[in-house]
């Protein structure tokens, strides 16, 4: 009974030892995987510091890119908020610009059809009625002019401002 016993122990001993050597080994591959998980994610934070720098040395009027990160879906989600931050401030950037050309040339095309009716009207001056009705639309081109002319003004300061937005974010 003893010797039976005694093999039952050793071999319980045995089994256990394979266990703990088991898990020991298994717990070895776990802290390898930990750290290249860790590492992984170490690099993916480095590419988004690297590329926040990259936006704070960035030229005013230049077009911002884009950060390309293959990770975790935290920091994806984070990557691509930034993305959408930059793209909404590029689109915001090129509308204004564009807004601005198209307003002064507007304002341009404006200038023209007034020294146009300027024109017109020192020749048909002998019409008092012609007149009235052309200083009545002259007024209106004036008026509409003004208008284009507050427009552009306030289209280049939304331009000021946005290009203070880049300023700031530089400097932080």
């Amino acid at each position: 009974m003893v010797s039976l016993y005694i093999k039952h122990s050793q071999h319980k001993n045995d089994y256990i030892k394979k266990f703990q050597y088991g898990s020991a080994f298994v717990i070895f591959l776990l802290i390898i995987f930990t750290f290249l998980q860790l590492k992984s994610i170490e690099d993916n934070a480095k590419k988004i510091l690297d590329f926040t720098k990259k936006l704070s040395l960035e030229k005013n009027d230049s077009r911002l890119e884009t950060i390309e990160i293959d990770a975790e879906k935290e920091i994806v989600e984070v990557a691509d908020t930034l993305n959408c931050f930059v793209n909404k401030i590029n689109k915001a950037m090129d509308y204004s610009s564009l807004a601005v050309k198209q307003s002064q040339n507007a304002s341009l095309k404006l200038e023209e059809i007034t020294d146009e009716f300027d024109k017109i009207l020192s020749n048909l001056n002998q019409s008092n009625e012609i007149s009235i009705h052309l200083n009545k639309s002259e007024d209106m081109v004036i008026e509409t002019t003004e208008k284009l002319i507050s427009s552009t003004k306030k289209l280049e300061e939304l331009k000021t401002e946005l290009d203070k937005l880049l300023i700031v974010c530089k400097n932080k």
